[in-house]
């Protein structure tokens, strides 16, 4: 339900100011599938840029330093061996940097995915939200909306539309990645 209602806002959104076409920014899980489906409806011009995953967060555990994610911070906590100390390191670690969650859950498996239906950018799903390269990707994507315009309505270039773009083997493609890099079951 809440992928269609966020489509349905985007949708509402462009219509109302007619937009010529769309840069989506998503991160969360729900956020980009709804995104897809309203760029689908719309049919005009889109680029996918996500504000990429957090780092993983870092403990010290028993004398080693580990990887951890809030998953981690769930089961500690739920561990009666746990001190409340313990358990506060590991939740204050968690999550140390802005971005999607630290893990292959539905939000980067989505933005990786948005990559290979070819609605973003290389690196979309895998650049962290921290790196330098993150802000170059975002003006890229600005240029390539522009480009896309360009082509579509100055070249009259359907092969840009998001419905010309989706398509059956562009799915498989998408298919093929979340199962080769054990993506979410949500996705």
């Amino acid at each position: 339900f809440s992928r269609d209602l966020i489509a349905d806002s985007v949708e509402y959104m462009c219509n109302a100011h007619t937009a010529d076409a769309l840069v989506c920014i998503s991160n969360c899980d729900k956020i980009t599938p709804g995104m897809l489906m309203a760029a689908l409806r719309l049919n005009i011009p889109v680029i996918f840029v996500s504000g990429g995953p957090m780092e993983a967060g870092k403990v010290k555990w028993e004398n080693k330093v580990i990887s951890l994610d809030l998953v981690d911070a769930m089961v500690k906590a739920a561990d009666k061996n746990c001190s409340d100390e313990e358990v506060d390191a590991v939740e204050r670690s968690a999550c140390p940097t802005c971005g999607s969650c630290s893990g292959m859950f539905t939000a980067n498996s989505m933005n990786c995915l948005t990559e290979a239906l070819g609605f973003s950018l290389p690196g979309n799903g895998s650049t962290l939200a921290t790196h330098a390269y993150r802000k170059e990707l975002f003006l890229k994507a600005g240029r390539r909306a522009v480009d896309l315009c360009k082509r579509y309505y100055e070249q009259d270039d359907t092969s840009v539309l998001p419905r010309n773009i989706a398509t059956k083997q562009a799915f498989e493609n998408a298919i093929a990645l979340d199962i080769a890099m054990g993506g979410s079951t949500n996705t």
